[in-house]
């Protein structure tokens, strides 16, 4: 990749983003009579590499575009939401595994949801969104690779994931050894929590702990399609995910160099107790 104006990389992403989005983003491979597979060279360097540094299993090219987009969009969201949305509008509509609408049903829901009055303003809204996002991209990636070659150094911890994974299916037994297979991880502020989302796809339970970060709903819901997707199975879900909010108090001992909390009344106790609870589902 290197030895390419940033600017021409882009407008080569912006391509080829535009060519999966006409194509449909399942429909990638297709080859038929009037139909060649689309060609997305640069995305599928971008993705590749995205996927060797998060460890991701996606075998096929579509499975690591979608890992790609998915986790690109959830992160520029914070920066964008409103072109975030058509983007995410664009490629996935409502689904949370595998795409079944058309590239033609896509663009509708996403026209619907835009609020656009005339195809004019809708047409120039998805050219615009497209190139910011081809843009979003190379820095989304570029972010992730210097997080992983520096990884040692990072904010302080603000959510704990507790791991307890069950023993192959094939062993007759589903019950955890917490002595051989509980795995704890710490995690902070790193990479978009795209490490926090990594642990929680592969977790059969989880209990999160500490937890401040805003876009918590936004992780989870990454982590359940990632699971999904793993376990080809759209029903798929964790045993049990139990979120522990910390009191005032406790809150302040938290080491989160953000100390961005907002403004909530006092709790009655000042002691750590789960005080919401989630199934995941």
């Amino acid at each position: 990749m290197t030895g390419e104006p940033d600017g021409s990389l882009a407008a080569a992403i912006a391509e080829e983003l535009t060519a999966c989005r006409q194509r449909g983003i399942e429909r990638l491979e297709v080859s038929s009579h009037n139909q060649s597979p689309v060609q997305t060279p640069v995305l599928q360097r971008l993705a590749t590499e995205y996927g060797t540094i998060r460890q991701l299993r996606a075998a096929s090219r579509i499975s690591q575009l979608k890992y790609l987009f998915r986790d690109a969009i959830a992160a520029w969201a914070a920066e964008n939401e409103q072109e975030a949305q058509l983007v995410g509008d664009l490629f996935f509509g409502d689904s949370q595994n595998r795409v079944t609408k058309s590239a033609g049903e896509l663009l509708d829901l996403a026209r619907k949801r835009s609020g656009y009055s005339t195809e004019a303003q809708f047409r120039r809204a998805r050219h615009d969104a497209i190139a910011s996002f081809a843009r979003f991209i190379l820095g989304f990636v570029e972010d992730v690779r210097q997080g992983a070659a520096g990884s040692s150094a990072g904010p302080g911890p603000t959510g704990t994931v507790s791991v307890l994974p069950k023993l192959a299916v094939n062993s007759g037994n589903s019950v955890p050894l917490p002595e051989v297979q509980r795995q704890s991880a710490t995690t902070g502020y790193v990479d978009q929590g795209q490490h926090f989302v990594h642990l929680l796809a592969e977790a059969s339970s989880a209990t999160i702990v500490g937890v401040t970060n805003e876009s918590l709903a936004s992780l989870l819901r990454i982590a359940l399609d990632r699971k999904r997707a793993a376990l080809q199975r759209p029903d798929a879900c964790w045993d049990s995910i139990r979120i522990v909010f910390l009191s005032d108090k406790l809150l302040d001992l938290v080491n989160d160099e953000r100390r961005e909390y907002p403004t909530r009344p006092k709790c009655s106790s000042s002691a750590a107790g789960p005080q919401s609870a989630a199934t995941g589902r």
